[in-house]
């Protein structure tokens, strides 16, 4: 049996949270002997998000010297490699047409068995900035099958999906409104001119609040954003779920959105097609590498610009999506859903897309490269 080391956060309900949990499952499910290094609050085994086996598998401690597989940013990558374990493998995941500064030189560190990327998106942006081929790694995010699968909903989201709307979700963060990256603000305004008021649609929104200031609200932000606060239906849900109960948010809708400006991968959009929600993304990142118009919808963009956020995204580019080009992809969405024979049929697509990418598979991936 194999023995891997995975070092990252794993307990909360960022991005990376849900990446390393997959992946350790995965491991796990395929016969590795997992030992896990993350940072561990009071009474953490009581974690909404953390499931008998990954408590388990925490309880065992870490394997330092081991081959460590590190889901972090780059710049913690240190603190690892000062342990000198047998491999490193440090995991890349950055939204954008390069990397910051900084970064490419850890990536080639000697030390630096392989970078592991999750998509062609990030790989394409290490190569740009200097990372050396030969140590990149393809290791794409994946999803549980088992527990994201098409089903009724429960936990008061029973009434949202009755089958008179046609429902699109969003479910992601969107902390700094017009500068974010998820551009929500983009869909609104498209969704809101699309459709007019007695229509049967709906938009669920649910913003994941662990990026959010305290004082954050969503109608204030709406109205900084430029979104008219009227029009075709809005749903937001603000309060956050435990991962087990994601599937009853993904189950209210027909289609799962993504409005954002780069992605690395968005495991949102993979998370939905497994509730056989049909994906509707941009031409911007890594959606376009499992979202053809197959199992979904694809849109354009209009123009690359300067990314926001911080220094991490210094000197980098994104590509706006096109709103009128997200309206037609909606339109679209709309009279797909009227036809509930080729509906069925786009819905079975995107499952089985989903069914092919799996944290097991993720999983296998990584023991090649290890």
């Amino acid at each position: 049996m194999s023995k891997i080391n995975v070092f990252g956060s794993i307990a909360g309900q960022t991005g990376y949270d849900s990446h390393c949990r997959g992946l350790i499952e995965g491991l796990s499910d395929v016969g590795v002997d997992v030992y896990v290094e993350t940072p561990l609050a009071p009474m953490w085994d009581r974690s909404p998000n953390l499931s008998d086996k990954l408590i388990n598998i925490i309880r065992k401690g870490a394997s330092p010297r081991s081959p460590t597989v590190m889901i972090t940013q780059p710049i913690y990558w240190g603190l690892k490699l000062s342990d000198r374990p047998e491999k490193f493998f440090g995991f890349l995941i950055h939204e954008g047409d390069c990397l910051p500064t900084g970064w490419s030189d850890i990536c080639n560190d000697v030390r630096v068995t392989k970078v592991l990327v999750p998509s062609l998106h990030t790989k394409d942006a290490a190569l740009k900035s200097g990372v050396k081929e030969d140590k990149i790694v393809l290791v794409q995010h994946g999803v549980n099958v088992d527990l994201f699968k098409e089903g009724v909903s429960k936990g008061g989201f029973e009434k949202l999906k009755d089958g008179t709307t046609c429902n699109f979700l969003f479910a992601k963060g969107w902390s700094q409104g017009v500068d974010d990256r998820s551009g929500f603000d983009i869909l609104h305004k498209a969704y809101n001119e699309e459709f007019v008021k007695g229509e049967p649609v709906k938009l669920v929104a649910h913003i994941n609040a662990v990026y959010n200031q305290p004082t954050w609200n969503f109608g204030q932000e709406l109205v900084k954003a430029g979104c008219k606060l009227e029009g075709a239906p809005l749903v937001h849900i603000q309060n956050q779920l435990p991962f087990k109960n994601l599937p009853d948010l993904y189950n209210t809708s027909d289609f799962v959105m993504s409005a954002s400006k780069a992605e690395a991968f968005n495991l949102t959009i993979l998370e939905g097609m497994a509730c056989s929600l049909i994906p509707i993304v941009p031409k911007t990142g890594a959606e376009m590498e499992y979202v053809n118009e197959t199992n979904g919808f694809l849109y354009g963009y209009e123009t690359e610009i300067l990314a926001t956020g911080g220094f991490l995204y210094d000197g980098v580019y994104w590509k706006l999506p096109s709103k009128d080009a997200l309206k037609r992809a909606l339109r679209k969405a709309f009279e797909l859903w009227q036809d509930k024979e080729k509906l069925a049929e786009k819905k079975k697509q995107a499952r089985l897309t989903a069914e092919k990418m799996t944290w097991k598979d993720s999983a296998k991936q990584l023991l090649e490269a290890v």
